[in-house]
């Protein structure tokens, strides 16, 4: 082997570290890229579930799924925690479409509450005193009145 030859093989080695090298640190800067973006879509899918519970919607299986998301995040597995979390987008969209039917509904359905609350004295005022005297009647309708003349 001569000088040149061995010169060569040297270039070429340290051509060959250098590549490996610089492929090594596009895929920790990709990886680092696509976990930011992970944490960064967490983070938006977070705010909007927030949102929609300061609303007042029901939103416990979208914070389980969210807890799920989170513990694939940090183990390290980007990819199946991206598909739940397009899953929860995909729920979170739906519910914000339907949230304002959703709040009146629950609306009503307090205020019925509250009216049916507020309108039982009134009721049992006027309907137990009724009951009474009907069941009353009722249990002695066969009852039989002796008159005795008086003296």
């Amino acid at each position: 082997m001569n000088n040149a030859s061995i010169r060569k093989e040297i270039a070429a080695l340290t051509l060959t570290f250098l590549l490996v090298f610089m492929v090594l640190i596009h895929a920790d800067n990709t990886m680092a890229q696509i976990e930011e973006d992970a944490y960064g879509e967490f983070i938006k899918v977070y705010i909007d579930v927030v949102k929609l519970a300061e609303k007042g919607l029901d939103v416990t299986h979208l914070v389980e799924e969210l807890k799920k998301a989170h513990y694939l995040l940090l183990n390290n597995e980007t990819s199946e925690a991206a598909l739940l979390l397009s899953s929860i987008k995909d729920e979170v969209k739906k519910l914000e479409n339907n949230a304002p039917s959703l709040i009146l509904y629950m609306n009503a359905s307090k205020a019925l509450l509250v009216a049916l609350l507020a309108s039982m004295p009134l009721l049992v005022y006027i309907l137990l005193p009724r009951l009474y005297l009907y069941l009353w009647f009722k249990t002695r309708r066969k009852w039989v009145i002796k008159h005795e003349p008086t003296r």
